[in-house]
């Protein structure tokens, strides 16, 4: 006989408790596909041209080529060989933990949150991504690259030997500690950007110019005297033929005297 009481929890617990959040084992290549699940990675992987709803989850033991890939939520790497994401689209975060393995490049990629890199033994290059919150470098114990980046937040490196190296990164927030240096240098000012007015545009510098700029033209072929001329009636020799007569008139008034 079936016993009622305890046949109705049974079924219920089998309705309500889900099934586990499945993932797609990764094992070589993937191309042109869209994967409604989690990514899981324990061996060499590469996904090109793939839409992944989950997160991308790269193991001990893994290495994960991703190549123009839109991913829903993360890309987690822990104790992993390498990464090399490019092109991609990432909805949240990158995150790489004690990488162990060959070099991984971060390169030309638009992701949603965070970049972080912590206790890598690897040596790491993040270069021309856009990154919509912070890029945090933390504790990693070989070099890592950071160039040409746009970052919306923060960036902050602490912990790390040797110190991470770097130019031109565009940052809205602040660059932090051992990468404070690692800014893009400001723009110098535009000339254009001067007020016209402060300025007169006919002045050129040089006084000599202006003061005979609205002189005259003088007369070709001849100079001006040194003395003035009478232009009255009569000019020079009606003065001349005056004089003769006054002085012929004082010596015919002396002789009279």
């Amino acid at each position: 006989m079936i016993n009622r009481s305890t046949a109705i929890p049974v079924v219920l617990s089998s309705i309500l408790v889900a099934p586990a959040y499945a993932h797609v084992d990764c094992e070589g290549e993937i191309r042109n596909r869209e994967i409604d699940d989690n990514v899981a990675v324990a061996v060499p992987c590469t996904l090109i041209n793939v839409e992944v709803d989950g997160d991308i989850d790269v193991f001990a033991g893994g290495s994960l080529i991703a190549i123009n890939v839109e991913v829903d939520r993360n890309i987690y790497a822990n104790d992993a060989d390498y990464v090399d994401i490019r092109n991609s689209e990432i909805g949240n975060n990158i995150r790489l933990d004690d990488m162990v393995g060959d070099a991984s490049v971060i390169q030309d990629n638009t992701v949603g949150n965070d970049i972080n890199v912590r206790r890598s033994r690897s040596y790491v290059e993040i270069l021309r991504n856009f990154v919509e919150d912070d890029i945090n470098l933390l504790d990693n114990d070989n070099l890592v690259i950071i160039s040409d980046n746009i970052v919306e937040d923060n960036v902050d490196c602490r912990g790390n030997d040797p110190e991470p190296r770097g130019q031109n990164n565009q940052v809205a927030g602040e660059m932090r500690r051992q990468c404070e240096n690692l800014q893009a240098p400001e723009a110098p000012e535009d000339p254009g950007d001067e007020d016209p007015g402060d300025e007169d545009p006919g002045d050129t510098g040089d006084d000599d110019s202006d003061d005979t700029a609205d002189d005259p033209p003088p007369n070709e072929g001849s100079e001006d005297p040194p003395f003035e001329v009478n232009s009255g009636a009569g000019g020079g020799a009606a003065t001349g033929v005056m004089w003769i007569a006054l002085l012929g008139f004082l010596a015919i008034r002396r002789r009279q005297i």
